[in-house]
């Protein structure tokens, strides 16, 4: 089963996808890939939407052999894939698709993907824990009130979305949340 956790930063995607993985025991991986880190931030502070955009999209692509090689191996959790790619990059003039089975039938999709929201206090101060913490700096989408409340109303749009609030959660009761959401579906593929 290939399984993405999606959502705006700050929602604790990551800790999760990483304490799901250790509980299923299986691989985990992140969009965009290694490869292409490097020089994300020239896209990040791109004017043009559909750089950004294209940009992204081409770490999936790049990701794309990978992630159906993990396939055979067992189960895969990735930290974002598609939803996010829309939510955050399709350009704003262009009408939002929000049945990704129609787009892209070349990339392999996930599976089961998990949403995940907080509060926008909580969401802001992870995110300055996480810097303060770990010297982390974020991209400037991060800071970006307007791009993440686009990117959050746009996952909202999608069908497809196991939403988990996960406002007063801590990371190990989502994690256990969606491995109880997901228990028959990861049995029946084993």
């Amino acid at each position: 089963m290939f399984i993405s956790i999606e959502g705006i930063d700050g929602t604790g995607k990551s800790t999760v996808t990483k304490l799901l993985a250790e509980k299923i025991g299986c691989t985990a991986i992140s969009t965009p890939p290694e490869v292409i880190k490097e020089i994300r931030s020239q896209y990040d502070g791109s004017q043009s939407a559909k750089a950004r955009y294209y940009f992204y999209l081409s770490g999936l692509y790049l990701l794309d052999e990978k992630i159906r090689n993990l396939m055979t191996l067992g189960h895969l959790i990735c930290d974002r894939h598609i939803h996010s790619t829309l939510a955050y990059q399709y350009p704003v003039d262009e009408s939002f698709p929000v049945d990704i089975n129609q787009l892209f039938t070349d990339i392999q999709k996930p599976d089961k993907t998990i949403l995940l929201t907080t509060d926008n206090v909580i969401r802001k101060n992870r995110m300055l824990s996480r810097m303060k913490v770990s010297g982390i700096e974020n991209s400037i989408a991060d800071y970006n009130y307007a791009i993440q409340e686009l990117a959050l109303s746009r996952f909202l749009l999608m069908p497809d979305l196991i939403h988990i609030d996960t406002t007063h959660c801590d990371a190990s009761a989502v994690c256990n949340k969606i491995f109880n959401l997901l228990q028959m579906d990861l049995k029946n593929e084993t």
